[in-house]
């Protein structure tokens, strides 16, 4: 789903201004990233053999913070590649409202050895990631400085309710983030696996002998970044027998109260729900975005 423009109808990256506030609390190098998916094709054209280095840790320092593609759809950089043994997938966010939106809800990796591209396609290989508490998806919006406001106010004046809200939330400091990152490396300690026989248990730990290994981590200047690695052998895939996919990169919607349902009170305990309209909305978070590719895996 794209965001919509006056000028082409498809969503653009915005200029990149001191005054950008998506882009203000992001390094040089980030910066650069964001400049150069101005360039990028929309979706990977290229298969990519990966780095003999490659770690799953959450940084991009191997693909020297560069990637083969900016998703306008979903607003993330990536990079799909393999050896002969595994396929990877590196994800890089920039903007907060889209970083807020993953940790709110997950990232969502599928793979069809057919070539179909359908999420309720019932052979989909599909991975999830990060899953996460309510409390913990707090702690880490706050302490990572991801507190965006809401897009659309209704109905509140300036310097009142939503506005004075959020004015209680200091930037985040490097201690904060570093917070951030450990409740991200502790706290989202499972994936969610939908389609492999091999694993016939839908939630697998991070630290497994099954050969899936995931990280993710948010660096100082406020950057996301996703790694996956799986074994081949689980996609139904093979560099000699089987090299041509479907993939899909789907940042799940963060699911709100309903319109018209928002209240103070807790109907659980007795207490009648509101039918006052809800204060504000966020439709781009809650509205889950996608991509669709093909990929071939690359040989020596």
């Amino acid at each position: 789903m794209y965001a919509q423009n006056s000028a082409n109808g498809k969503k653009v990256i915005p200029p990149l201004t001191d005054s950008n506030s998506s882009l203000k609390d992001i390094s040089l190098s980030e910066v650069s990233i964001a400049a150069k998916g101005r360039k990028l094709p929309n979706i990977q054209l290229v298969s990519v053999r990966a780095p003999g280095d490659i770690k799953i840790e959450g940084v991009s320092s191997e693909w020297n913070n560069t990637f083969k593609a900016f998703n306008t759809a979903t607003d993330v950089f990536y990079t799909l590649s393999n050896d002969g043994d595994n396929l990877y997938l590196i994800v890089k966010v920039t903007d907060p409202r889209t970083i807020f939106k993953i940790i709110e809800s997950d990232i969502a990796f599928a793979v069809n050895a057919a070539g179909k591209k359908s999420r309720d396609n019932k052979n989909n290989v599909v991975f999830t990631y990060p899953l996460l508490d309510s409390n913990i998806r707090a702690r880490i919006v706050i302490n990572a400085g991801l507190n965006v406001k809401p897009n659309i106010n209704i109905g509140i004046r300036p310097g009142t309710g939503i506005d004075e809200y959020y004015k209680r939330f200091p930037p985040a400091t490097d201690s904060m983030k570093a917070i951030a990152n450990k409740l991200l490396a502790t706290k989202a300690n499972e994936i969610k696996i939908k389609g492999v026989s091999e694993i016939p248990d839908t939630l697998l730990s991070v630290n497994n002998e099954k050969g899936v290994h995931v990280a993710a981590t948010i660096n100082q200047k406020g950057a996301f970044t996703y790694e996956l690695g799986i074994p081949l052998k689980y996609l139904g895939i093979s560099v000699e027998s089987n090299p041509k996919f479907s993939y899909s990169i789907r940042l799940d919607g963060r699911v709100f109260i309903p319109l018209g349902m928002w209240t103070r009170g807790n109907p659980m305990n007795g207490q009648k729900p509101s039918t006052a309209p809800m204060i504000y909305t966020n439709e781009d978070i809650q509205t889950a975005t996608d991509l669709w590719g093909d990929y071939t895996l690359v040989k020596k």
